[in-house]
């Protein structure tokens, strides 16, 4: 065999290595999800049920999500662009001068912001159609007249009450943070379509995010390393606070679990779909920096409007506490990057 074929069968297989790694971190990913959820079935775990617990949990998710889009996946995705415009205007400077156009740097970052609005809008829009077949607000109980939770400081004095919720993160928000929330059965039945139409919704969105995993690790292994990473850090605690839901209202903890494996699944199956793309075509410039661009959208769209709110909500008498939860999320991300850096360092 030529030196040339050698070296053209290392790369195959490299590629070919490459690709079964992003679906290995996408199913591995997925799975952590199930670890999660089988919190339900250990006695002396329920106390991550906690408000503060999950403030925690989802904080940390939270700032490794917004630290790895932020700093990593978006400025991928704007390069990405950069290439595309580049091509476009048949620039025949290097690419280094290219970067630096006003003209080319501006035309990739309006395309940018569009990829990314439209991640945004469809993780809202998922979420809010999920919700409102589940949940239509003519079903919901009354709306009490005054809520007031007071908290005892340390002294045993009392502290200003927490803020009014709106009913449905009211009821989410309560019954993810406790596991002894008692309810009637018409508030059970609705606490059970929220938490099913909460899976739907993220399964929704965790079909592309899987398919970003796995290109972005063909790619780049650090990248997908580092995705995989902030997308593990919000599926376990997804896991958690859906199957503490569920569980709780529906009173079956297998339940709970089953609809948890159905959000598993959903982050292998566009690593599949991805890996199924990459077999057959070679992914331009342009598609990369779209999906790279949704992805981020829909990550920062669901950490902003979907998690943080409701870890404010949890901790509205202490919201120092979530601001220390997304800055370690932020800070794990960063000595995880370091550390690739070092590791892959060719």
């Amino acid at each position: 065999m030529k030196p040339m074929d050698v070296l053209s069968l290392e790369n195959a297989l490299a590629l070919q290595s490459d690709k079964l790694l992003g679906v290995t971190l996408t199913a591995a990913t997925g799975l952590v999800t199930v670890l999660g959820a089988l919190i339900v079935y250990s006695s002396r775990l329920t106390f991550l049920w906690d408000a503060r617990s999950l403030v925690v949990a989802l904080g940390l998710a939270t700032g490794g999500v917004l630290s790895f889009t932020l700093l990593e996946l978006l400025p991928t995705a704007k390069g990405a662009f950069v290439r595309v415009v580049q091509d476009l205007l048949d620039d025949a400077r290097p690419s280094a001068d290219a970067e630096q156009d006003p003209r080319v740097r501006g035309y990739a970052a309006l395309i940018l912001a569009a990829a990314f609005a439209v991640g945004a809008t469809t993780a809202w829009v998922a979420d809010t159609l999920c919700m409102l077949c589940s949940v239509p607000e003519r079903a919901l109980p009354p709306r009490p007249p005054r809520d007031e939770t007071m908290l005892t400081t340390r002294s045993g004095s009392s502290v200003s009450s927490r803020r009014q919720l709106s009913p449905s993160v009211y009821r989410e928000s309560e019954t993810m943070g406790s596991a002894h929330v008692h309810v009637d059965g018409v508030t059970k039945e609705l606490l059970y379509k929220t938490g099913t139409a909460k899976v739907i919704a993220f399964t929704v969105q965790n079909v592309p995010e899987g398919m970003a995993l796995c290109i972005a690790t063909v790619q780049h292994r650090t990248l997908g390393i580092l995705f995989a990473c902030a997308i593990a850090l919000l599926n376990v605690t997804q896991g958690m606070a859906l199957a503490g839901l569920l569980a709780q209202s529906s009173g079956y903890r297998w339940r709970a679990v089953l609809w948890c494996v159905l959000l598993a699944l959903a982050l292998p199956l566009g690593g599949l779909l991805a890996w199924v793309v990459l077999l057959y075509t070679e992914l331009t410039s342009l598609a990369l920096g779209v999906v790279y661009g949704i992805a981020s959208g829909m990550l920062i769209g669901m950490s902003l409007t979907q998690i943080l709110t409701v870890c404010y909500n949890f901790s509205a008498s202490d919201s120092a506490v979530v601001t220390r939860s997304v800055f370690g999320g932020v800070f794990f991300i960063a000595a995880l990057r370091v550390l690739l850096t070092f590791v892959y360092a060719d």
